[in-house]
């Protein structure tokens, strides 16, 4: 347990199995191995830097007594790492990123993947709503969002290395 001023944190974050996906904190290996993952063209904004994924891992108990943030690695099958999953738990809203290995996008593991991670962050937190970002090019990401309940909210614009894009905040009850 790590003390946050009147609170107690558990700091070993729960471990989620299902039948399809194995959910359970990010470890020094699997924050190695997620660095290394690259995605192509203007989806390159969504490479894992190896910096916060060590500082996530390292600072595991910090991290979720004082800013309440985990961080998952994400395994199925017989594939030891297909995802890392975060949940950042802020008052009644838990936001939530979602990064699918590479080679696995397209393969409709999407919504599966992301309703288990709900279901996580709905056991851990038991919030009112779950919120995330998305990049307004990454339509095939909004869809998997949309089909699980997400709504489009507000845009704000952003910049990644030289290049404009928009991000819309995406919501939903976590009910």
């Amino acid at each position: 347990m790590w003390q946050a001023g009147d609170r107690l944190v558990n700091l070993t974050a729960p471990t989620r199995r299902s039948a399809s996906f194995r959910f359970r904190p990010l470890g020094l290996r699997d924050a190695l191995a997620a660095s290394r993952w690259r995605y192509p063209g203007d989806y390159a904004m969504y490479d894992l830097a190896l910096v916060p994924l060590l500082v996530a891992t390292l600072l595991r108990g910090p991290l979720a007594a004082l800013a309440d943030v985990a961080y998952y690695a994400v395994a199925r099958d017989r594939d030891p790492l297909i995802g890392v999953f975060s949940l950042t738990h802020r008052g009644d809203d838990v936001e939530i990123g979602v990064g699918l290995r590479p080679d696995l996008n397209g393969h409709g593991l999407g919504l599966p993947y992301l309703l288990e991670g709900l279901e996580l962050a709905r056991e851990r937190y038991h919030p009112q709503t779950f919120s995330l970002h998305v990049a307004t090019f990454n339509q095939r990401a909004i869809n998997v969002y949309t089909r699980a309940g997400f709504l489009p909210g507000p845009l704000r614009p952003f910049t990644f290395r030289g290049q404009r894009y928009a991000e819309m905040r995406m919501n939903r009850l976590a009910l």
